[in-house]
């Protein structure tokens, strides 16, 4: 995916008459269809940049502190993992698989796990090995890790669960359409 703008650093949001729900899905929409902007892959602060900069020109305007911190780095390691030939392959193949990137970045976090992903992602059914729910007979990328005393497999604490991390424009999106949703909290609209 390109990335278009770096955005400054906060803005102060305004609390005065909030903008409609609709507005902000048909410029997130024109946005979209504008930059092909692929909604299901990884994303860092640098991609998000451009749609908060469309967003402020439409009257839309926002405290990007606390979102730009939920944000990949763009300089985050597992970012370009995922952004290499074979990982948008294995994004495609696994993206809308329900906390796939919280997943995938707990597992890189862990010692050998970035060597794991990047063997993963050159096999064909790599996807197969990603899924929350592997079904019997088929290991859970835990299992690859390397073993700890013993021969046990290593537990990765809140595998399961969501890291907070906003990995794609889609989160983005719905993280910024439950701030517009909220009474006076941050997107408004300016006078």
């Amino acid at each position: 995916m390109a990335s278009w703008c770096a955005f400054s650093a906060a803005e102060v949001a305004i609390d005065s008459d909030q903008i409609s729900m609709s507005h902000f899905r048909r410029t997130v929409a024109d946005f979209v269809k504008k930059h092909e902007v692929p909604m299901n892959e990884i994303i860092t602060r640098q991609d998000v940049g451009a749609l908060l900069s469309a967003l402020k020109s439409q009257g839309m305007i926002l405290d990007t502190k606390e979102l730009m911190q939920l944000i990949p780095r763009d300089e985050s390691s597992f970012v370009r993992l995922l952004r290499t030939p074979n990982g948008r392959k294995f994004m495609a193949q696994t993206s809308n698989n329900r906390l796939m990137f919280d997943r995938l970045d707990r597992i890189a976090n862990e010692p050998g796990g970035k060597r794991l992903l990047i063997a993963l992602m050159k096999l064909p059914d790599a996807a197969r090995y990603a899924k929350v729910d592997t079904g019997p007979g088929v290991p859970d990328l835990i299992d690859f890790l390397p073993k700890i005393g013993s021969s046990r497999t290593r537990q990765v604490k809140d595998y399961k669960k969501p890291t907070g991390t906003l990995y794609t424009f889609n989160d983005v999106v719905e993280h910024l359409a439950k701030q517009l949703a909220a009474p006076r909290k941050g997107l408004g609209r300016k006078r």
